[in-house]
């Protein structure tokens, strides 16, 4: 009898334990991605500048404009392109969030459908140095700029440049 008690506590166990792991490997997958080593302070200051490099290009009236999250993987990179589309609602742009599938509501098309100008921004560390790369790519163009992590600011070290596609 002892024997079967054991067994079954040993199963029982062996279930909690499984479902436990299967718990924390969900989290995990969940878990954030936030590598940068810029704050939030210094991403507010780079989003008025990618702002007013979309504004310098395009008119309020021009068209939508798609800002296309799905390529976003940084936490903070999400963070300026939500800074980004409230200011440039805010100054009458009509804005679109392309945001991954997972992000989206319950129902929505998994097939990604964005009608507007695409709008991708990454803010790329550059390795051993305290150098960072804005990239933004607007209807068909990238615009780079650096910036430099100084005094947990990020400060413009070079003038904005552009390649076509």
């Amino acid at each position: 009898m002892k024997k079967i008690y054991k067994s079954v506590a040993l199963a029982v166990a062996f279930v909690i334990g499984a479902q436990a792991l299967t718990a924390c490997a969900l989290v995990q997958k969940e878990k954030k991605v936030d590598t940068l080593a810029v704050g939030t302070f210094a991403v507010d200051d780079v989003s008025v500048h990618v702002t007013n490099l979309v504004t310098h290009e395009m008119l309020p009236n021009d068209n939508l404009i798609s800002i296309d999250f799905t390529q976003m993987i940084q936490e903070k990179e999400k963070y300026l392109g939500h800074n980004v589309a409230e200011a440039l609602t805010k100054k009458g742009y009509a804005i679109e969030k392309v945001l991954p599938e997972k992000e989206r509501q319950k129902g929505d098309v998994s097939v990604m459908s964005a009608s507007g100008v695409p709008l991708i921004i990454n803010l790329v560390p550059l390795q051993e140095s305290n150098l960072y790369e804005m990239k933004v790519k607007l209807n068909g163009i990238f615009y780079y700029r650096m910036y430099a992590l100084t005094d947990g600011k990020l400060v413009p070290v070079s003038a904005w440049s552009q390649a076509g596609v």
